[in-house]
């Protein structure tokens, strides 16, 4: 359905994807926030260069709050996106997530995608057993080393889709 309807505006272009998730009382504290999406940043022009980033906000986000961290940081070559996430995802090389249930439009893609989250103060008041992405096998880390390490593995052709992947694709209707 993707495939047929996606006449995106970076059809042709490699893009970098980064899934947000806004600042919350519960999952995600403001300055976790600006750190992982600005050390994403800097992860992805050390790694790609100036490749295209493309945010793509969880939808009660505050737009102009991204952009004010972005620009505080000289992010260039840069767009926030509205669009649905897997539509996204038909472009991107890469894709990071800060836990949102948006990597699994890309994981559903084929995009190389891993969770980058340090948890908020509050958070397992609500999730007392952690990321549920990170339990399915889905590639999560917490710091910017890390996040180097998964796109070196993705970059050199050593990339393997997790297991959950695989046995989803073995479900019938």
């Amino acid at each position: 359905v993707v495939k047929k309807y996606s006449k995106s505006e970076f059809e042709g272009k490699e893009v970098a994807l980064i899934y947000t998730r806004g600042v919350h009382t519960c999952y995600m504290d403001e300055d976790k926030y600006i750190d992982l999406l600005t050390s994403s940043c800097r992860v992805i022009r050390k790694k790609m260069g100036e490749v295209l980033i493309v945010v793509k906000p969880h939808p009660s986000e505050d737009i102009e709050f991204i952009k004010r961290v972005l620009d505080m940081e000289k992010v260039t070559n840069y767009i926030v996106s509205m669009e649905h996430a897997a539509v996204l995802a038909e472009n991107a090389k890469i894709a990071i997530s800060l836990f949102t249930s948006a990597i699994l439009d890309s994981l559903s893609m084929g995009v190389p995608s891993i969770e980058y989250y340090n948890e908020a103060k509050r958070y397992r008041e609500v999730e007392p057993e952690g990321s549920s992405f990170k339990k399915l096998g889905i590639y999560s880390v917490d710091n910017e080393q890390a996040l180097e390490g998964f796109f070196d593995m993705v970059l050199s052709g050593c990339y393997e889709s997790p297991p959950i992947i695989h046995e989803l694709s073995q479900v019938k209707d």
